[in-house]
């Protein structure tokens, strides 16, 4: 949503909440947008002002606008899309038919989840060795983050790579309406690609700092790491993915496709 300096400097104003003095700042801030998206100035899939115009706008620093908006992210009310800004995320609804990661109830029930897209971006490689996985020939890749809600009880997270070349849906601003579903069934819908089989292994170990902070774990939490590696009846692999599962009461069935 593009917007003037005065209009964007009143909506500040508006919804500036009056009894959060003993807040830090960002906390300020971050309760400010929440409010202006709970109240639908903002609605979902719209893009919020940049961080220089919020900052220029109001009595905060770039750094604690940057502050507040990771804070966003992180609860799951905004969605960050590398080199086109921070969006509003999609209110949560249950995924469609998880596969690779199935948890269940003492009774052998599934338990639902409930994805939220909390960041959307090019992947270099210098961090995860992607090409080991998806081959040195692939040029472009975007990651997508996604936190789960396991029932309410608890959070994990995974990191999805992907060819943006040869699956640029996974790249583009639609995948903010597709982050409940499988990965697998856009795969499928879009580009008729099915997955055949999945190589998968997974370590107990601790969690990267980063990781741990997306889940607001403490700080060196021991947890599994499941990678997996999908290919095509081609042989072709199509995805890389890691799961990242702290320690929780229930247990987790690992499908093959």
């Amino acid at each position: 949503m593009k917007m003037s300096d005065p209009e964007l400097s009143e909506v500040l104003r508006r919804y500036a909440p009056g009894d959060l003095a003993g807040l830090p700042k960002y906390a300020r801030l971050r309760e400010t947008l929440l409010r202006a998206i709970d109240d639908g100035y903002w609605k979902p899939l719209d893009r919020l002002p940049k961080e220089m115009a919020l900052a220029e706008n109001s009595p905060y620093s770039l750094g604690t606008v940057q502050k507040a908006l990771r804070d966003l992210v992180q609860s799951g009310v905004v969605v960050r899309r590398q080199g086109h800004g921070t969006f509003v995320a999609q209110r949560e609804g249950v995924m469609a038919g998880p596969r690779h990661l199935l948890f269940e109830d003492d009774a052998g029930e599934p338990l639902a989840l409930f994805p939220r897209l909390v960041a959307q971006e090019r992947d270099d490689g210098a961090t995860v060795d992607w090409r080991r996985h998806l081959g040195e020939s692939v040029r472009e890749v975007v990651r997508l983050d996604r936190i789960f809600s396991v029932a309410h009880q608890f959070e994990c997270c995974s990191r999805f790579y992907i060819d943006a070349m040869r699956y640029p849906v996974f790249a583009s601003a639609q995948m903010q309406g597709f982050q409940t579903m499988n990965f697998k069934d856009i795969l499928r819908r879009e580009y008729n690609v099915v997955i055949e089989r999945s190589s998968r292994t997974v370590r107990v170990t601790t969690l990267p700092q980063d990781v741990g902070a997306m889940l607001s774990a403490e700080p060196g939490i021991t947890g599994a790491i499941i990678d997996f590696v999908t290919f095509a009846g081609d042989g072709q692999a199509v995805y890389y993915q890691q799961a990242f599962v702290p320690p929780n009461p229930y247990a987790l069935r690992v499908e093959s496709r």
